[in-house]
Formats: C-alpha cells, sequence, structure tokens
C-alpha cells in the first residue's frame, strides 16, 4: 500500500470506535443498580400504598429491600403491631404486585421517625 492509497483508506474508513475505560463500565454499573433498587423501592411504595390499611398513611413506609426480604419501618409500636397481624395478608398482596417479594420485616421507627420534610 502506498500512500497516497493510506490516505484514501482513512478518509473512506469508519472512524474507530472507542471502547470505554473501566471507570466509566463500573460506574453505568453503579448506575444501573441504583436505578433498578430506586424502581424497585418506588414500587412496592406504591403497592404498600394500595393494599396498606388507611391508618397506616404516613405511619409507615418501606425502610429497606433485600434479597426478597421487604422492611416496612412503623412510626410507632400500635402501628408496628397492626401491620404485624396483617402480616400474611401483605406479603401475598406485595408478591403479587411486586414480583420478587419473599419476606416481609416490620420494625419500630420511635424516635428515629422524620417526616419527609425532615421534621421529628
Amino acid at each position: 500500500m502506498n500512500e497516497n492509497q493510506y490516505r484514501h483508506l482513512l478518509t473512506n474508513s469508519a472512524p474507530p470506535r472507542l471502547r470505554p475505560v473501566l471507570a466509566d463500565e463500573i460506574a453505568a454499573g453503579f448506575v444501573r443498580q441504583a436505578a433498578q433498587r430506586l424502581r424497585r423501592r418506588e414500587a412496592l411504595e406504591r403497592a404498600l400504598e394500595q393494599i396498606g390499611e388507611p391508618g397506616w398513611r404516613g405511619a409507615v413506609r418501606v425502610a429497606g429491600y433485600a434479597d426478597g426480604m421487604v422492611c416496612l419501618e412503623a412510626r410507632d409500636e400500635p402501628t408496628a403491631a397492626a401491620i404485624t397481624s396483617a402480616r400474611g395478608r401483605l406479603l401475598r398482596e406485595l408478591s403479587a404486585l411486586v414480583p420478587g417479594v419473599r419476606a416481609l420485616e416490620v420494625v419500630v421507627a420511635g424516635a428515629r421517625w422524620t417526616d419527609d420534610d425532615g421534621a421529628a
């Protein structure tokens, strides 16, 4: 190949595709995982709004999800007791609405409870 042929090849060929660096791939993985966790949490919160008792509104929230276990946080003991007594029904209905849910845990927030605006 002579110089003219080489220049012709360079001008007519597609630009080389650059492979993303490893840091970009890792960051993209973190973003994907965070987006999945956010979507699951939002789905759990919507399902809880649908199936929860009216008296629980504002007194229970999704505290976490891991390996099929949903952790609900109740504002106080009476709310936690009511949720615990309805655990079987809640688990069945949550499992139907949000795939992958296999267990349900209820914890009492007590003094840790803060509203969305940050007020205790």
